[in-house]
């Protein structure tokens, strides 16, 4: 945790709850456990329906902050239960099954690009991984771009607009050794995208929310 933390908490008189210290969870073959270390009980739950290993630690501190605040906002535990089951975050590795699958993911700086690839390597795929990859100007995309290179076969750059866009041969300078295919606009790279892929392949869309939100619409619109 970082030092900042501590020393408001401290300034503030507040008492300061911190995983690993005050409260941990670990999974066994019954679910997965959240325990608080001044408490001996053990409280079995369900898997969170978001993916990743680290929505267990996104969990567990949303679970132990109710938990310390029942007596002003008591949750039952079955509504505990529903919320980790029925949670839906659109643009965090989203996926959409099909001949060719989709997934979305709004990875959006270095550290969630590490987290995204992780995601990816767990679940491999039957073909091939193409990405459609859009990010700002101001975002360091070779650090975005870096931990997915052992997962993706070929790469589609695209523009975006606005005042903090970037043009997709701007974008493309950051790729000098990968030769994407550059594509002006988020459509027109998820479009190009498709056009490549097989069946059994899948299509990774992950950058800025922008690209994310313009290619989700265009996928609810059919």
């Amino acid at each position: 945790m970082p030092a900042p933390i501590r020393e408001r908490a401290d300034e503030l008189d507040v008492t300061l709850f911190q995983a690993g210290r005050d409260y941990e969870y670990y999974l066994d073959s019954h679910g997965w456990v959240l325990q608080a270390t001044h408490s001996a009980g053990r409280q079995y739950l369900p898997f969170p329906s978001l993916k990743g290993g680290h929505q267990f630690a996104n969990a567990a501190a949303a679970l132990m902050a109710l938990q310390l605040l029942h007596h002003e906002l008591p949750v039952q535990r079955d509504i505990t239960e529903k919320g980790l089951i029925s949670t839906r975050l659109p643009g965090r590795f989203q996926q959409i099954p099909g001949e060719t699958e989709l997934i979305l993911d709004v990875a959006h700086n270095p550290e969630a690009a590490a987290v995204l690839a992780r995601q990816l390597a767990a679940v491999p795929s039957r073909g091939r991984t193409l990405a459609v990859f859009a990010a700002l100007a101001d975002k360091p995309v070779p650090g975005m771009v870096e931990p997915l290179l052992p997962l993706v076969h070929h790469w589609y750059v695209a523009g975006l607009e606005g005042s903090r866009a970037q043009s997709a041969a701007a974008a493309g300078e950051q790729f000098p050794d990968w030769q994407p295919t550059l594509c002006s606009d988020p459509l027109s790279a998820y479009h190009a995208a498709k056009a490549e892929a097989l069946p059994g392949d899948r299509i990774l869309i992950y950058g800025s929310f922008i690209l994310v939100g313009n290619i989700l619409e265009e996928i609810d619109n059919g």
